[in-house]
């Protein structure tokens, strides 16, 4: 029999600008007045014209080669609910105990970070709390959302393709946020990220006929190497084995009296980490950092890719601060002793941010 294979599928991200996405409504969602999303404007209206609203990681460059093969799943609830109907088995007849409720698509996509395809997804990530020089190489600085800008200024679009192009095959979520991103780094191994997405819509039997080549993937830059990163704690540089980051927005679809959501409501935007630092580490090592834990100091703790610069200046330059208060530094180890330090985001009173990320990719996406 006929088969679909992993390696035939191709995964896209797209970003528009604004609160709605072009595109008609699909057959599931007759009347829903929401975000929605049809494949063929993945193709750049004005072909990667500096300003164009529809964006990946470049303007027309949608492709996200991943290191996962993600479900993508469409998120229909079931309201099942036995009744007493006089028969002994379940019925889904009218009135019956099986109905279709709401509907959530999500799906989780990871990834090797680039300087280009990390962009669009912080914008879908931070919304508002996200800003952008008005010239090259157009930094993009994203810190927590507060009061008068918490709202989503940004809904992306994504999609698994079949290279199998003329069959109704291709699935598609539409008026996606990014309710969390996790950033793993381990020594000898590329800057990973773990994006999950929630949308307003999906279309599971699109045929994008002609349109299947618009996949386009990046081929301009590497991914960032752990290797390659400058990492401080407290002011000091410091050479660490691993670390990993997450951001959640804590978002919550509202439905009121619809079937899919009206809208995302954001929540408290948090930060959690971990690291482990050799106990020889100069100045920040032994028991400084147990020490701190103790006394509930925070400590800044910074990773960056290129220049080195801060703030960033340089087209690739990325980087990631997070001010750090201590959980847990246990003392461990199996082939060296460490501190295992987990910790939280917090603003200190020095007005750190609890988190900031910054990246320079070049790309005007007029923010």
């Amino acid at each position: 029999m006929a088969e679909r294979n992993n390696f035939e599928d191709m995964y896209c991200f797209r970003v528009t600008k604004g609160a709605t996405l072009s595109g008609t409504v699909p057959a599931d969602t007759t009347g829903f007045n929401s975000p929605t999303h049809q494949a063929d404007t993945f193709v750049a209206a004005g072909n990667g014209v500096t300003g164009d609203t529809r964006q990946g990681v470049s303007q027309d460059i949608f492709g996200i080669p991943l290191t996962n093969h993600p479900s993508m799943d469409i998120g229909q609830a079931i309201v099942d609910q036995r009744k007493a109907m006089g028969i002994s088995t379940r019925s889904t007849v009218t009135g019956g105990e099986y109905q279709q409720s709401t509907r959530l698509p999500v799906t989780s996509w990871e990834f090797e970070v680039t300087k280009n395809n990390i962009a669009p997804f912080l914008w879908a990530f931070f919304g508002n709390g996200i800003s952008e020089a008005t010239a090259s190489p157009y930094v993009k600085t994203c810190t927590p959302y507060i009061e008068g800008n918490d709202t989503a200024a940004t809904l992306a679009c994504c999609r698994v393709m079949s290279t199998q192009t003329g069959a109704n095959n291709s699935h598609l979520f539409g008026g996606c946020i990014v309710n969390s991103i996790t950033f793993t780094g381990a020594e000898g191994q590329p800057l990973k990220a773990t994006v999950s997405l929630m949308g307003y819509n999906a279309i599971t039997d699109f045929d994008f006929g002609s349109n299947g080549n618009i996949c386009v993937f990046d081929n301009t830059c590497s991914p960032l190497m752990f290797q390659n990163a400058t990492i401080s704690l407290a002011g000091t540089n410091v050479n660490i084995p691993d670390f990993t980051l997450t951001i959640n927005n804590n978002a919550v679809a509202k439905y009121y009296n619809t079937k899919h959501p009206v809208k995302f409501v954001y929540g408290d935007l948090t930060v959690s980490g971990s690291f482990r630092l050799p106990w020889a580490q100069t100045d920040v090592g032994g028991n400084v950092e147990l020490n701190k834990f103790v006394a509930g100091t925070d400590s800044l703790f910074i990773i960056k890719w290129g220049s080195g610069a801060d703030p960033i200046t340089t087209n690739g330059d990325f980087m990631i601060k997070a001010n750090a208060r201590y959980e847990g530094v246990p003392v461990e180890g199996d082939d060296e002793t460490v501190l295992n330090c987990s910790f939280v985001g917090a603003l200190d009173d020095d007005e750190n941010a609890a988190i900031e990320i910054s990246v320079a990719d070049a790309v005007d996406r007029t923010i």
